[in-house]
């Protein structure tokens, strides 16, 4: 170990384990891997055969050699133990299979390590030919904790060996990064994570693997780095859909870590559950002596007995096992801290969030886990209190219909004191207990009704239904603070306005005269708006799309121009209410190029070029300050961080159509316009169904459809398949290329119906 610096399993000069010494050639610590337990070819099998995934739990510094025995094996087997890492690359191949055999017969599989991994080819031929069919075998050993100068040869170690055994995995685990003295000064995410994800190629890595061991001896957490660690590779993992491993930390040195105790490592197990860790490996079961420093006893101390910790941890891992049922299968969406204070690079909640603490003061972990199947929604909850139990008080947002627990006991759902009424529930942790939450909400159903318009275009004030639009082209529509509607009548080159209470008037621009002219209401003129967004004092911003100009009207009528004659074609536009700057998009290939236009309230533009094409009319702006854009040419919707420009798809595949719902990447769109978003960050997708700028129109999918905060589930709320005009419940209402789409902060959605001409209304009771 380096005191004070990371916990190197590849320190010792030489290390005896019992009686037994041998030396260490680098880190020798390699991950207990169970790889029929992996989604790799051998799970992909497993599950088409009906069998359940479950957790695999693994123990790093298993029995040396000698210690080889029924005894011993059945040990590790009883504590609920799965897979077994042998380190001693050393030990001649007839030994190991002894050790494999030995494995075998208590239902135990095994990592191999064996120094013909750092030879020639035809050594890992030889390697992988003495063990490959062998019941017990679970991976083969490659690197533990590479530089970033070796991260190219562990790569090609790795990919070595599944072109000779594509069911057995490999394994490489990464330092933390704290380890400086090894990775030197680096961004750890980038330069080393995610270059050893393009060194060994996605599609290759059958898991990621870490450690970081915060118990120090000094009686404090090492938090910082423990929790940005498990938080990259928890990131890294979900953007590669690449499984988790890490190591929890079971034993001390004489140098700078402690011992855990019983309750410190729940805290390590539950709080790296809590990060998404599909694959927990204890560090370490069997105790090393006789090295250049000491260890505290670990589970199973130097003569073979079992220590203090021993019932703890086999009970940690049988819990870990009944909720690993369940969470294997989830991806970790989003880690929140709780408390008086947080980690640093560690975030609270939105206050929009599905669950929220009613204490703020109190410190735990809050995890939203999503089922990227079925998009059922999942909370943890970890007492970070390593010393006393917590009774923590929750509240649900209101389509929270009912809260179950995940049983430690059997790993099935069971009810918990949830009321309805009021979405407030209570729980007791133990000092750093998890628990696992299962959401059930209640069905999103829709009311369509028809808000304005009598279905012929042509341009006429009044009251709701006697009202006329003239919808050509796509439009957009807005809402202010006072309910009232604003909509971009494109083809009348005006601004209306709908009262709560449906009266139609217009309220800038000049009915069916096409111009560029300032004033006031009648007085100025437009060309083709095709885009409205209200601020926080009911000023209305206009995408006056001929004109490529972004013009603004005070709530009186006023009408000026912030910028003309510079935004190319902009079509959608909307509005930070922090900063007050603006955000237009075009759907005309020859304006769009990629390019997503920013203009300060003081009229200043600057051209962002994203990584995906922005072919788009939709685009609006969530409570975290992200956008969010319906990209019409790619039948797509992707979020763009606003502080550093990356893109993240959230719904829909790009370059592929379709009406399929579903969650995430797996829902089809079909070339969507409109966008809007609730308070809870809930996403409307008006679903037009043809290219802006194509030559027919053949609106197949004129629908709305819902894309769900925080699960990205997709479903089709209003309308459907099939184009047409209907008022009534749902799917079985009927639009004709809905475009434009706005939402009061009440729940209201307005939509520009375009080929109908009219401006229909969709509730949600």
């Amino acid at each position: 170990m380096n005191t004070g610096s990371y916990m190197n399993k590849g320190r010792f000069a030489l290390l005896t384990l019992s009686f037994f010494a041998f030396i260490f050639a680098g880190c020798q610590k390699f991950i207990t891997e169970m790889p029929v337990k992996d989604m790799g070819r051998a799970d992909q099998q497993m599950l088409l055969n009906g069998a359940e995934e479950e957790m695999p739990i693994g123990i790093y510094i298993a029995p040396p050699f000698e210690f080889t025995t029924s005894l011993q094996y059945g040990a590790i087997s009883e504590a609920n133990i799965d897979v077994i890492q042998d380190i001693a690359g050393w030990i001649s191949p007839v030994d190991k299979l002894t050790m494999l055999d030995m494995a075998d017969s208590h239902g135990l599989k095994m990592v191999v390590a064996d120094n013909r991994i750092n030879g020639t080819n035809a050594d890992i031929t030889a390697l992988v030919n003495t063990y490959v069919n062998h019941p017990a075998l679970a991976g083969y050993y490659v690197k533990d904790e590479p530089t970033v100068s070796q991260l190219q040869d562990a790569a090609n170690r790795y990919q070595k060996l599944l072109t000779l055994d594509n069911n057995h995995d490999p394994h490489v685990n990464l330092f933390p990064s704290y380890a400086t003295g090894a990775l030197g000064s680096i961004n750890y995410e980038l330069d080393y994570v995610e270059n050893w994800i393009q060194k060994v190629v996605a599609a290759n890595l059958r898991y990621l693997a870490m450690d970081n061991y915060p118990f120090l001896l000094n009686g404090t957490f090492r938090d910082v780095p423990y929790f940005h660690d498990l938080d990259v590779i928890r990131r890294v993992g979900l953007k590669y859909n690449i499984k988790t491993s890490g190591y929890l930390q079971s034993i001390g040195n004489s140098t700078d870590l402690r011992r855990p105790n019983a309750n410190e490592l729940r805290y390590s197990a539950y709080s790296h559950l809590a990060y998404g860790i599909k694959k927990p490996v204890w560090f370490s079961y069997w105790t090393p002596t006789g090295g250049a420093e000491t260890f505290t006893n670990g589970i199973i101390d130097a003569a073979g007995n079992k220590t203090d910790l021993y019932i703890p941890f086999k009970a940690l891992n049988f819990e870990m096992k009944q909720l690993g049922k369940t969470l294997v299968k989830l991806n970790a969406n989003a880690v929140y801290h709780i408390g008086t204070t947080i980690p640093t690079g560690t975030v609270r909640p939105a206050a929009n969030f599905v669950w929220q603490a009613q204490n703020a003061a109190q410190s735990m972990i809050i995890t939203q886990f999503i089922d990227p199947v079925v998009g059922k929604e999942y909370i943890m909850v970890v007492n970070k209190s390593f010393t006393a139990s917590n009774t923590f008080s929750f509240i649900t947002a209101n389509q929270v219909a009912n809260v179950k627990v995940i049983s430690k006991v059997t790993g099935l759902e069971e009810a918990t004191n949830f009321v309805a009424a009021n979405h407030l529930l209570s729980d007791t942790f133990l000092p750093g207990e998890g628990k696992l939450y299962t959401l059930e909400k209640a069905t999103y159903t829709t009311t369509v009704s028809t808000f304005a318009g009598s279905g012929v275009a042509g341009f006429l004030n009044g009251q709701g239904t006697i009202a006329k639009f003239n919808f050509v082209t796509n439009a957009g529509i807005t809402t202010d603070n006072n309910g009232n509607v604003y909509v971009a009548d494109i083809n009348n080159h005006c601004i209306r306005k709908i009262t709560p209470a449906g009266l139609v008037s217009t309220f800038a621009g000049n009915p069916g005269v096409a111009g560029n002219t300032n004033g006031v209401g009648t007085a100025a003129l437009f060309d083709h708006p095709s885009a409205v967004v209200a601020d926080a004092n009911n000023n209305i911003y206009v995408a006056d799309t001929w004109n490529w100009a972004l013009r603004k009207i005070t709530p009186t009528g006023t009408v000026t121009t912030i910028l003309g004659w510079i935004i190319p074609f902009p079509q959608g536009i909307t509005i930070d209410r922090n900063t007050g700057k603006f955000y237009l998009v075009s759907a005309l290939p020859a304006a769009s190029n990629n390019k997503l236009y920013e203009v300060s309230p003081g009229g200043v533009m600057t051209t962002r070029t994203l990584s995906v094409p922005v072919i788009s009319g939709g685009i609006a702006m969530d409570s975290q300050g992200s956008l969010v854009i319906a990209d019409n040419g790619s039948s797509n919707v992707y979020k763009v961080n606003t502080s550093n420009w990356a893109v993240t798809q959230i719904a829909g595949l790009a370059g592929t159509t379709g009406q399929t719902d579903g969650v995430g990447l797996s829902a089809r769109f079909e070339h969507p316009w409109g966008i809007a978003i609730d308070a809870s960050d809930n996403i409307y997708v008006a679903g037009c169904g043809h290219l802006f700028d194509a030559p027919t129109i053949a609106a197949d999918a004129s629908n709305i459809r819902r894309i769900e905060a925080g699960t990205n589930k997709v479903t089709t709320i209003a309308g459907g398949a099939v184009q047409g005009y209907l008022d009534g419940s749902g799917t079985a209402a009927k639009f004709t290329v809905p475009t434009g789409i706005a939402i009061t902060p009440a729940g209201t959605m307005y939509v520009v119906d375009k080929a109908n001409h009219r401006i229909r209304k969709i509730v949600s009771p």
